[in-house]
């Protein structure tokens, strides 16, 4: 399916929303969790990831869990029920009403992060196209950072892709988030009743371009 074309059976994580400290304390959509823990709503004594995994996944993973929220049901989501942003429509083959936070950092690593070969690319961009995947799919993620790389889109990281990337700037960050702004206009043109998640959607994109500035 060529870019920017609307997936019905994509699990959009709906809704967003941002993260807020109160007291020192992050609160993200009902969890509450300390602030030097990787993991919201892990407080810290939660699993941590294991010293094999780069301080990239570590840093990308806490993004996007914050993101994602706690468990959500959203009638307007295809997902259905969703915990740590692992959705039960998406794992068949997963209890989500039961998934821990160590089960699903290791679905995270081995389903998202290891076929993105987060750890061969730059941070930023590695930041950035592990929570756009979480949020739209693999391969349409693949194919936005493709089309910002001026390189062949066939939704695949290869080492085409990775050299690419290695050699771009941070220009390459920008319209990577920008055909990613522009899937989300395209998809709530395309289904009316995800407009309400339009605002949510696009914060989420200025945010994760922040968080993953920071990384530089």
């Amino acid at each position: 399916m060529p870019c920017g074309a609307i997936d019905q059976s994509i699990d959009y994580g709906l809704p967003y929303q941002r993260r807020s400290r109160v007291g020192g304390v992050v609160e993200v959509a009902g969890l509450a969790t300390d602030p030097n823990s990787p993991f919201p709503g892990s407080g810290t004594t939660a699993a941590m990831p294991s010293p094999a995994t780069s301080s990239t996944f570590q840093a990308a993973l806490a993004f996007t869990l914050s993101a994602e929220g706690a468990d959500t049901n959203d009638p307007n989501d295809p997902g259905g029920l969703t915990r740590f942003g692992i959705s039960q429509s998406r794992h068949p083959e997963v209890d989500v009403s039961n998934l821990s936070l160590a089960q699903a950092q290791r679905i995270y690593l081995r389903e998202y992060w290891q076929p993105l070969h987060g750890d061969q690319l730059p941070r930023e961009l590695a930041f950035v196209l592990f929570d756009t995947a979480v949020n739209v799919g693999i391969a349409r993620a693949v194919s936005m950072l493709q089309t910002a790389l001026g390189v062949e889109i066939d939704g695949v990281i290869g080492s085409r892709t990775i050299a690419a990337a290695s050699r771009q700037n941070k220009q390459a960050l920008s319209r990577f988030l920008a055909r990613r702004a522009s899937h989300y206009l395209e998809l709530a043109e395309f289904k009316p009743r995800f407009r309400r998640y339009i605002q949510g959607w696009l914060v989420r994109c200025f945010d994760v371009q922040a968080a993953a500035m920071e990384l530089a």
